[in-house]
């Protein structure tokens, strides 16, 4: 029959207005408790909405929540939302995704859409490590968790990964394959994930012993195409000669850039180069040769997160009160980072 009611029928079973019946369904305006409750029982009654609308009317809140993310074409992001997709839908929970594709106006609109549909809370990796969007959403007093990236000048609940420690275990393994002169790709400068996965390169380096040498280090943006230029930057600072025979890359996307580039240049991996990535996306198997990466429980912090949401909105809104879960990685060793594989016998 929910076709069928008009929001006539459902004033008069309330014995209100159809302006105040519009104002309780879609909390425009203040509206007395006893009103309020004559509105969602007539909507129930009469079933002019599902139930689970009813049932978010009396619990004031949309039972919807967002997530933004800054690249979902990225396999490391699109895996994070089915992570945290799968945790809303076990709890019956509605989901809306936004892809930024890394620009911050872009960001902004969607928090500005998401506030606009009154979002019980939501899961966000700011395209630039800025915190604007995310202070936005607390004063709307929308609960936000951070993900992946960790914003430096507020203290949020964030669910992150070690990523010094994988960036020291990604340049110590360069090392053990017999590679001297080790550089690095970054990721964008003021995201935490690039910036602490470069602290770790640095501090291997220093822990054993060797120079810190800038012409070694390239920047890049976390994309595919990103990788490409960056080691073409690598190829101009060094020449062909001088180039490093190892390379850590800030993520695995880049690392199939190099890859690419260097296979355009003649140059081969692992024979010549050896690499490391971030993040064991499901190209890093498939690409020849297969890429060794340091690998994060991409899927679990999706969920993780979607627990920590709910904690927030359900026992503390308190946006003072943060904490972070920072997840262990583990490297798997593939092809890419036998250096001097074929005269090693690989």
């Amino acid at each position: 029959m929910g076709d069928e009611v008009t929001i006539m029928d459902v004033a008069e079973a309330a014995g209100v207005s159809p302006s105040t019946v519009s104002r309780v369904i879609n909390d425009s305006a203040p509206v007395s408790e006893s009103t309020r409750s004559k509105v969602v029982k007539a909507v129930d009654d009469l079933g002019y909405r599902p139930n689970k609308f009813a049932h978010a009317l009396r619990k004031q809140t949309s039972e919807v929540f967002g997530v933004i993310v800054p690249d979902i074409s990225n396999p490391f992001f699109s895996t994070l939302i089915r992570g945290a997709e799968d945790r809303f839908h076990e709890n019956d929970l509605s989901l809306i995704i936004c892809d930024t594709k890394g620009e911050l106006d872009k960001e902004q609109r969607n928090v500005e859409m998401l506030i606009k549909e009154r979002v019980d809370g939501a899961i966000v990796t700011s395209a630039e490590g800025e915190v604007d969007g995310i202070c936005r959403l607390f004063e709307e007093g929308i609960p936000v968790i951070a993900v992946d990236r960790e914003p430096t000048s507020r203290e949020i609940t964030a669910v992150l990964t070690d990523d010094e420690g994988s960036g020291v275990q990604a340049t110590q393994h360069l090392m053990e394959k017999g590679c001297r002169r080790i550089g690095f790709i970054r990721g964008p400068s003021g995201i935490s994930t690039a910036e602490k996965r470069f602290a770790g390169y640095r501090k291997s380096l220093e822990e054993s012993g060797k120079t810190f040498k800038p012409e070694l280090v390239a920047q890049g943006d976390f994309t595919f195409e990103g990788g490409k230029r960056a080691f073409e930057e690598l190829v101009r600072l060094n020449g062909r000669e001088e180039l490093p025979d190892g390379i850590v890359v800030a993520n695995d996307m880049m690392a199939v850039g190099v890859i690419r580039k260097a296979e355009e240049l003649g140059i081969e991996v692992p024979e010549d180069l050896a690499l490391v990535g971030f993040d064991d996306i499901l190209l890093s198997r498939l690409i020849n040769p297969p890429l060794t990466t340091v690998s994060a429980p991409t899927y679990e912090m999706g969920q993780i997160a979607v627990d920590f949401l709910l904690e927030k909105v359900e026992v503390d809104r308190d946006m003072a009160n943060s904490r972070k879960k920072v997840l262990k990685t583990h490297l798997v060793e593939r092809r890419s980072s036998q250096y001097g594989a074929r005269r090693n016998g690989y």
